[in-house]
């Protein structure tokens, strides 16, 4: 499957809202559930950005390979962790590797449903009202 450069960034960008909306902890003060979100945002942009310019490297598609995107996802969190060796940046490099997951069934999702053929339907409901005599005008 071919995905665009475009395609792909708003996948990207849909796996990074859900996973702010899925960090809101009750124990949190507002302002400490905002903290949050805005380091699970950044972290995932840098991750995310490094797969980009990975994947794509100058080009707008790119052929979806799962060993691709798994040694790009390695490749990444690796880098990240080299450049903050933290338990931190650890911890935000599980996130964005869970988020890969999503992101591959988005993927796969946005593909079928390009992909899949138009049903044909088991009854057509006008030809059952004319049979009826309940012709609708």
């Amino acid at each position: 499957m071919i995905i665009t450069k475009k395609e792909f960034k708003d996948a990207v960008k849909n796996i990074i809202v859900d996973a702010i909306k899925s960090t809101n902890d009750p124990m949190f003060t507002k302002e400490e559930n905002k903290e949050a979100d805005r380091n699970i945002a950044t972290a995932m942009t840098d991750f995310y950005s490094r797969m980009i310019t990975k994947l794509f490297a100058g080009r707008e598609e790119w052929e979806a390979n799962k060993e691709e995107l798994s040694d790009s996802m390695n490749q990444c969190s690796d880098e990240r962790m080299q450049e903050h060796p933290s338990f931190t940046t650890a911890l935000e490099n599980i996130a964005c590797i869970t988020s890969v997951g999503e992101l591959l069934r988005t993927i796969a999702g946005n593909e079928e449903e390009e992909t899949q053929e138009p049903q044909e339907k088991e009854f057509d409901v006008e030809e059952i009202l004319k049979e009826a005599g309940s012709e609708q005008k």
